[in-house]
């Protein structure tokens, strides 16, 4: 490696960092964790790590699940399939909430539920509707 190339890539990065971090408008992820979870209306985004600190969790028997549950009005619950989470449904959540409940839940075993690696915790349907 030719270290006065490298060293001249790492000057560059860090100056570009400099300049990032004095941004005031910047702001940290903990900062967007924060508002995020301060508000009662789901905001969307493509970050997933911005929809997993919208939701909450619930325990069950066999572990937490998480869900989201955002609005007021007649409810609808959306179920994903397999293989996904309910990250599938985020840009449907944000419009549905202005007239509906909207419940969006992470299956036992997929997304943010937890994930229980035992004999006896069983994933098929009834047993998913159970938890």
């Amino acid at each position: 490696m030719n270290f006065k190339k490298n060293k001249r890539w790492v000057l560059i990065l860090l100056g570009f960092l400099t300049a990032c971090s004095s941004n005031s408008n910047i702001q940290s992820v903990d900062e967007m964790t924060n508002d995020l979870k301060k508000t009662d209306r789901y905001i969307l985004s493509d970050r997933y790590v911005d929809h997993r600190v919208q939701q909450r969790t619930v325990t069950t028997q066999a572990g937490k699940m998480a869900y989201l549950d955002y609005g007021n009005g007649p409810t609808i619950v959306m179920l994903h399939g397999v293989p996904t989470s309910s990250w599938l449904y985020r840009k449907m959540i944000e419009p549905l909430q202005n007239d509906y409940r909207v419940i969006a839940i992470d299956l036992l075993g997929f997304g943010s539920s937890d994930k229980p690696q035992s004999d006896a915790i069983n994933y098929n349907p009834g047993s998913q509707a159970k938890y």
